[in-house]
């Protein structure tokens, strides 16, 4: 009797550290890609392009050059997954990353995507594409236009020159994807300030609203 008490015990135990295990990374994984995203929009709104200098100050070693640089430039990237989680089917998969483009030492272009396998297995994703320059303006929201199937991806457009409250609203990327257990089922709920769902399970574009 003491030795199935003592099993039980242990058995217990076991799965409270488990559980705990899986809480603390996945706090520290979300907390992570909250702050690539943010980092990501705090250098946008900067009055000068950020230099690689600025980026590796952010970043540290998590900033990676994935490739050889060419004659146009280098780029440097931050990579984020939960594929540990999805692999044990905790999380559907995730990932979310920021790329920036360098010439000279100054950043000339940051994409941040975020991608994710929605509930039928499918692979969506929403992505903020940021330019440096004087004259780089605009916010183009693609898809755009009547009803989006919740399985489609979209993509978001901005410039130095852009509104801050466009900045704010592109870059208002939904980290707890990762984290989820439920997941992420349409752009709707990785863009949540660009795209709205619907009862019927489609997506409106909601960036008129952001204008």
């Amino acid at each position: 009797m003491r030795i199935v008490r003592r099993i039980a015990l242990v058995v217990i135990v076991s799965v409270l550290l488990i559980v705990g295990s899986v809480r603390i990374c996945s706090q520290q994984l979300k907390r992570t890609a909250e702050r690539v995203v943010h980092v990501s929009y705090e250098l946008s709104i900067r009055d000068h392009a950020p230099t690689l200098g600025d980026l590796r100050q952010q970043f540290g070693t998590e900033l990676k050059q994935a490739d050889p640089c060419t004659a146009s430039g280098c780029k440097y990237e931050v990579t984020l997954s939960n594929r540990a989680f999805a692999r044990l089917h905790l999380y559907p998969y995730a990932a979310i990353s920021s790329s920036f483009w360098v010439k000279d030492d100054a950043v000339q272009e940051n994409v941040v995507e975020l991608w994710t396998a929605n509930h039928e297995g499918r692979m969506i994703g929403a992505y903020v594409d940021a330019k440096y320059c004087k004259e780089c303006s605009g916010f183009d929201v693609d898809p755009c236009d009547g009803p989006i199937a919740s399985f489609a991806s979209g993509s978001v457009r901005i410039g130095s020159a852009s509104r801050i409250e466009e900045k704010r609203a592109a870059f208002a990327l939904n980290p707890s994807c990762l984290t989820s257990f439920r997941g992420c089922a349409s752009i709707a709920d990785l863009g949540p300030a660009l795209w709205r769902g619907s009862a019927s399970g489609a997506v409106q574009c909601t960036a008129a609203e952001q204008r």
